[in-house]
């Protein structure tokens, strides 16, 4: 969507602008955003919100600390330990994060995600 600029077209059929943001369940769901009156990066999912710390892991991993974050999953120590280290969320999503603390995503560590209860890989969907 922002890669390839389809948010510009959008934009200017609609006049209603594209703000992007990104989360995931275990984050409360929000992470990022991009919100009127902030500067659009074509690609970012914007910067970190309010009391949220975001920094990259040695692999790349985007990894996430802040009130928002779950304390674990129900009845699953094993999960929670691989997810939550030192006091950071491990994201599973690879990317960076600019000098304005705008943050890119670029990969994900596991090709697989979980929608509806089916796995869904991202080759399937593009």
């Amino acid at each position: 969507w922002s890669a390839n600029g389809s948010w510009r077209a959008w934009q200017a059929a609609t006049g209603v602008p594209v703000y992007e943001g990104y989360g995931q369940s275990e984050a409360g769901p929000v992470l990022t955003y991009h919100g009127p009156g902030m500067a659009l990066k074509q690609g970012s999912v914007g910067p970190a919100l309010p009391g949220t710390e975001l920094r990259i892991g040695d692999n790349g991993e985007i990894l996430a600390r802040g009130p928002q974050i779950m304390s674990g999953y129900l009845k699953q120590p094993e999960a929670t330990a691989a997810a939550l280290k030192g006091g950071w969320l491990h994201s599973g999503d690879v990317g960076r994060i600019d000098a304005d603390g705008y943050v890119f995503i670029e990969d994900r560590l596991k090709d697989m995600a979980i929608v509806g209860g089916y796995n869904v890989y991202p080759r399937e969907v593009d």
